[in-house]
Protein backbone atom coordinates (compact mmCIF):
# COMPACT_ATOMS: atom_id res chain seq x y z
CA UNK A 1 0.00 0.00 0.00
CA UNK A 2 1.19 3.58 -0.83
CA UNK A 3 1.97 6.05 2.04
CA UNK A 4 -0.71 8.85 1.98
CA UNK A 5 1.75 11.62 3.13
CA UNK A 6 0.39 13.63 -0.13
CA UNK A 7 -3.37 12.54 0.40
CA UNK A 8 -2.71 14.28 3.95
CA UNK A 9 -0.83 17.32 2.54
CA UNK A 10 -3.09 18.08 -0.19
CA UNK A 11 -6.07 17.78 2.38
CA UNK A 12 -4.50 19.86 5.15
CA UNK A 13 -3.58 22.64 2.36
CA UNK A 14 -7.60 22.49 1.53
CA UNK A 15 -8.71 22.66 4.78
CA UNK A 16 -6.73 25.95 6.05
CA UNK A 17 -7.77 27.53 2.64
CA UNK A 18 -11.25 26.21 3.01
CA UNK A 19 -11.29 27.33 6.66
CA UNK A 20 -10.07 30.86 5.42
CA UNK A 21 -12.80 31.35 3.39
CA UNK A 22 -15.54 29.50 5.79
CA UNK A 23 -14.49 32.60 8.37
CA UNK A 24 -15.02 35.17 5.87
CA UNK A 25 -18.42 33.88 4.86
CA UNK A 26 -19.74 33.02 8.70
CA UNK A 27 -18.54 36.66 9.24
CA UNK A 28 -20.40 38.44 6.41
CA UNK A 29 -23.40 35.69 7.12
CA UNK A 30 -23.56 36.25 11.03
CA UNK A 31 -24.09 40.24 9.88
CA UNK A 32 -26.81 39.62 7.61
CA UNK A 33 -28.88 36.70 10.07
CA UNK A 34 -28.48 39.05 13.08
CA UNK A 35 -30.35 37.19 15.93
CA UNK A 36 -32.17 35.37 13.48
CA UNK A 37 -31.66 31.75 13.41
CA UNK A 38 -29.12 30.05 10.88
CA UNK A 39 -32.03 28.45 9.04
CA UNK A 40 -34.59 31.30 9.40
CA UNK A 41 -32.43 33.86 8.20
CA UNK A 42 -31.71 31.86 5.22
CA UNK A 43 -35.12 31.84 4.11
CA UNK A 44 -35.72 35.66 4.62
CA UNK A 45 -32.84 36.87 3.07
CA UNK A 46 -32.77 38.71 0.16
CA UNK A 47 -28.96 38.43 -0.67
CA UNK A 48 -28.01 34.49 -1.78
CA UNK A 49 -24.33 36.14 -1.90
CA UNK A 50 -24.34 35.48 2.30
CA UNK A 51 -25.40 32.53 2.65
CA UNK A 52 -24.20 30.61 -0.46
CA UNK A 53 -20.86 30.83 0.59
CA UNK A 54 -21.09 29.47 3.96
CA UNK A 55 -22.83 26.61 2.85
CA UNK A 56 -20.49 26.01 -0.16
CA UNK A 57 -17.82 26.59 2.21
CA UNK A 58 -19.29 24.42 4.83
CA UNK A 59 -20.05 21.49 2.74
CA UNK A 60 -16.52 21.81 1.30
CA UNK A 61 -15.12 21.43 4.53
CA UNK A 62 -17.16 18.67 5.61
CA UNK A 63 -16.20 16.74 2.30
CA UNK A 64 -12.77 17.22 3.20
CA UNK A 65 -13.59 15.58 6.83
CA UNK A 66 -15.06 12.64 4.61
CA UNK A 67 -12.12 12.08 2.34
CA UNK A 68 -9.83 12.42 5.45
CA UNK A 69 -11.40 9.67 7.22
CA UNK A 70 -12.17 7.75 3.73
CA UNK A 71 -7.86 7.63 3.24
CA UNK A 72 -7.10 7.38 7.39
CA UNK A 73 -9.17 4.35 7.77
CA UNK A 74 -8.95 2.73 5.20
CA UNK A 75 -5.59 2.33 5.47
CA UNK A 76 -6.18 1.71 9.34
CA UNK A 77 -8.15 -1.18 8.41
CA UNK A 78 -6.85 -2.03 5.18
CA UNK A 79 -9.74 -1.77 2.90
CA UNK A 80 -9.16 0.23 0.17
CA UNK A 81 -13.43 0.35 -1.07
CA UNK A 82 -13.75 3.21 2.03
CA UNK A 83 -11.90 6.00 -0.12
CA UNK A 84 -14.81 5.13 -2.66
CA UNK A 85 -17.26 5.45 -0.03
CA UNK A 86 -16.12 8.73 1.01
CA UNK A 87 -16.29 10.07 -2.50
CA UNK A 88 -19.72 8.57 -2.46
CA UNK A 89 -20.57 10.69 0.78
CA UNK A 90 -18.62 13.64 -0.65
CA UNK A 91 -21.46 13.39 -3.92
CA UNK A 92 -24.49 12.89 -2.00
CA UNK A 93 -23.20 15.88 0.54
CA UNK A 94 -22.68 17.74 -2.31
CA UNK A 95 -26.01 17.34 -4.16
CA UNK A 96 -28.45 17.86 -1.09
CA UNK A 97 -26.33 20.92 -0.39
CA UNK A 98 -26.77 22.42 -4.37
CA UNK A 99 -31.02 20.81 -3.81
CA UNK A 100 -31.38 22.62 -0.85
CA UNK A 101 -29.00 25.81 -2.28
CA UNK A 102 -31.42 25.67 -5.15
CA UNK A 103 -34.59 25.60 -3.06
CA UNK A 104 -33.96 28.28 -1.06
CA UNK A 105 -32.73 30.86 -4.21
CA UNK A 106 -35.20 29.64 -6.36
CA UNK A 107 -37.21 32.65 -5.03
CA UNK A 108 -34.85 35.10 -5.56
CA UNK A 109 -34.10 33.90 -8.92
CA UNK A 110 -37.58 33.97 -10.69
CA UNK A 111 -39.10 36.52 -8.23
CA UNK A 112 -40.61 37.11 -4.63
CA UNK A 113 -43.94 38.68 -6.68
CA UNK A 114 -44.23 35.14 -8.54
CA UNK A 115 -43.80 33.15 -5.72
CA UNK A 116 -46.43 34.59 -3.51
CA UNK A 117 -49.46 34.42 -6.28
CA UNK A 118 -49.22 30.35 -6.01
Amino acid sequence: MIKPFWNYLVLAFAFIFEGTTWVFGWRAFRITKGRSGIFTAIHRSKDPASFLVFFEDSAALLGLVFAFLGIFLGRLLHNEYLDGVASVMIGLLLGAVSIFLAYESKGLLIGEALMMKR
